[in-house]
């Protein structure tokens, strides 16, 4: 799939993705500011997605069930700021991700059953709100803060 350059957002899917999705290509100076929630849901051929600079949301479970997604990465200008409930629940191939400096809240459960998830890099936001239960069942073991906010991790 390709998303052309003056789409702002991609919404609520229903009927759902097709799991034979395994490519979703965003268009040099792409617009997109939101990725809806269950966007691509349930994508388990999808393995990569570089999230494009203006994303300033990432909503409920956009990505939930997308079994093979291994490689999650930002503009480094990028704009986001939350990641919504669930967001990658059960990407069981994701073992690190780079969350950016823009980021002040991540939901509920955003990396839930992400079991392979060793190493969580947070680029410069000390006042990210994690919700206590962000990570429930992540497999997580490393989060490397650059200028140091409060984790729990349980």
């Amino acid at each position: 799939v390709s998303i052309g350059d003056n789409a702002f957002a991609i919404p609520f899917t229903d009927p759902p993705t097709p799991s034979s999705l395994a490519s979703v290509t965003f268009a040099s100076g792409s617009q997109l500011s939101n990725i809806g929630s269950n966007a691509f849901e349930n994508a388990s051929a999808l393995t990569s997605i570089a999230i494009p600079a203006n994303v300033t949301d990432i909503d409920d479970y956009a990505f939930s069930g997308a079994s093979s997604l291994a490689t999650v990465t930002f503009a480094p200008t990028s704009k986001l700021t939350y990641i919504g409930q669930g967001a990658f629940y059960d990407v069981a191939l994701l073992d690190t991700i780079t969350i950016p400096a823009s980021v002040t809240e991540i939901d509920d459960y955003a990396f839930d059953g992400a079991s392979s998830l060793s190493t969580i890099y947070f680029l410069g936001n000390p006042s990210i709100a994690i919700a206590a239960s962000a990570n429930k069942k992540a497999g997580y073991t490393n989060c490397i803060l650059d200028t140091g906010c409060l984790i729990l991790v349980t």
